[in-house]
C-alpha cells in the first residue's frame, strides 16, 4: 500500500482509527512478504510446472469503510468484510484477470472438474460453480456463527434466525422488497438440500 493510499484511510482528528489503519498497513505488508519469499522458494526450487497454487483470505478487513463504527472481521456482511483477493496459478492456463464474483464455494466444483475430471453435476455435491466457467451468480451465500446472508449486486440480505434485515452496498438499512423473501427462500433452500 502506498503512502498516498494510507492517507486516504486515515483521520486528521481520530488517533484509534489512525492506529487501526497502521496496524492493517502493516500486517498487509507483512503477508506480502511472506507471498513474496514462498514465491521465491517455490521458483528457486522449480516447483511451479505441475502445482496449483490458490492464494486467498476467509474475510476481508473492514476500517469504519461506511462511517457505521465496525472495524476489523466478523462483525457484519459489508463489502469490506466479505469482498476478498483471490490468486491462482494454474499449470497450462494463461494469467486472465477475472471479473465475475465467486464464492469459495466454487473451490471443490473447479477441483473436481479440472484436476479429477469429475463429471457429476455441480450441484450433486456443491453449492457452487467451476470458476473457470465465470458463471454470474443471482446471489452468495455468506455465514458465521449466528447469522448467515445472502448477497446481491444490489443488496445484502442478513438472516439472524427468525429475523432477517436488508442492506445495501454501503451498508445502510433498505426497505424488505418482495424479491428478498425469494432470494432468502432460495438460499436456504440451496444451504439445506445436502441435510438428509
Amino acid at each position: 500500500m502506498s503512502q498516498s493510499d494510507q492517507k486516504t484511510f486515515t483521520r486528521k482528528d481520530d488517533a484509534s482509527h489512525n492506529i487501526e489503519v497502521f496496524r492493517y498497513i502493516q500486517s498487509i505488508r507483512e503477508v506480502d512478504r511472506e507471498i513474496g519469499r514462498l514465491i521465491k522458494v517455490i521458483n528457486k526450487q522449480n516447483l511451479l510446472k505441475d502445482p496449483i497454487v490458490i492464494m486467498t483470505s476467509d474475510h476481508g478487513y473492514e476500517l469504519d469503510d461506511y462511517q457505521t463504527g465496525y472495524y476489523g472481521h466478523s462483525s457484519n456482511y459489508s463489502p469490506a468484510q466479505t469482498k476478498v483477493p483471490m490468486m491462482m496459478i494454474w499449470p497450462g492456463r494463461e494469467a486472465k484477470k477475472y471479473s465475475s464474483r465467486s464464492s469459495h464455494h466454487d473451490f471443490a466444483p473447479t477441483l473436481m472438474r479440472e484436476i479429477l475430471d469429475c463429471s457429476n453435476n455441480y450441484s450433486d455435491y456443491s453449492t457452487g460453480n467451476n470458476l473457470f466457467d465465470e458463471k454470474p451468480w443471482r446471489y452468495l451465500i455468506a455465514g458465521s456463527y449466528d447469522s448467515f446472508s445472502v448477497l446481491t449486486d444490489q443488496k445484502i440480505i442478513v438472516s439472524y434466525g427468525s429475523y432477517f434485515e436488508v442492506r445495501d452496498q454501503n451498508y445502510d438499512l433498505s426497505e424488505i422488497e418482495g424479491s428478498d423473501y425469494t432470494d432468502l427462500e432460495d438460499a436456504i433452500s440451496d444451504m439445506s438440500q445436502y441435510f438428509k
